[in-house]
């Protein structure tokens, strides 16, 4: 499991919490949110901390929302069907295309069978099926292969962009610490990176109650004292 994070808040010198805590508290969530949805791959998950300038600019260029936000997600998966389903990568990355070839071989027999035509122009029709055979061994498709990195063979689910600004603000607004809310951010956006949403009232409540169950796990209630505290 790889998790990248870059902070790029210029007054951590202020922040209630330090970058070294801000780190263990995105990472626990990370790992928990994978084992949570019970993810067969080892992951790479980038995170950037930043403040409301730049999470609002970003959220106007990538959203057309122009006003800051607390986390943005920018999943490198597609689900077309259930949200956390990852059966469709079990698929063999590369797949030769042996059964066109036969299907080239066959046509070709039959047309072998049938024509007349003579032996300059079976010369020419025999060159042209070896080139098309030679094409079809070398070409192979590869499937999800882009899902992968090519050096670690991790998954890339995708990037998280949290404002520490609005984070500090929620959590004094919602009455509870800040170490709750980041790690809340962090959950609430892997899930998003792994295909959940709250577009209309069933999805929301079955976010909210994943991101509920992803907190508990590790400590992160609203009434409990901190982690490690």
């Amino acid at each position: 499991m790889s998790v990248f994070i870059t902070n790029k808040y210029q007054a951590m010198t202020d922040y209630p919490l330090s970058r070294q805590e801000l780190n263990d508290i995105v990472k626990e969530i990370v790992e928990e949110s994978t084992s949570y949805v019970n993810c067969p791959y080892e992951c790479t998950v980038e995170v950037t901390f930043t403040d409301d300038e730049e999470i609002h600019q970003l959220n106007l260029e990538t959203r057309k929302i122009d006003s800051a936000t607390d986390v943005l997600s920018f999943p490198m998966l597609t689900f077309d069907d259930e949200p956390g389903d990852l059966s469709f990568l079990d698929s063999v990355e590369y797949v030769d295309s042996e059964d066109e070839e036969i299907e080239y071989e066959d046509d070709d027999e039959e047309e072998d069978e049938e024509s007349d035509e003579d032996s300059e122009d079976d010369e020419e029709e025999e060159e042209e099926e070896d080139d098309e055979e030679d094409d079809e061994e070398e070409e192979f498709v590869q499937k999800h292969v882009d899902y992968f990195d090519p050096d670690s063979g991790e998954l890339l689910l995708g990037d998280i962009v949290i404002s520490l600004d609005h984070a500090r603000a929620q959590a004094e607004e919602y009455g509870h610490s800040l170490k709750r809310e980041i790690a809340f951010l962090t959950a609430h956006s892997m899930l998003h990176l792994f295909g959940y949403d709250h577009v209309n009232e069933d999805d929301r409540i079955q976010m909210e109650k994943m991101q509920e169950e992803i907190l508990s796990q590790k400590g992160y209630t609203r009434d409990a004292a901190e982690p490690n505290d």
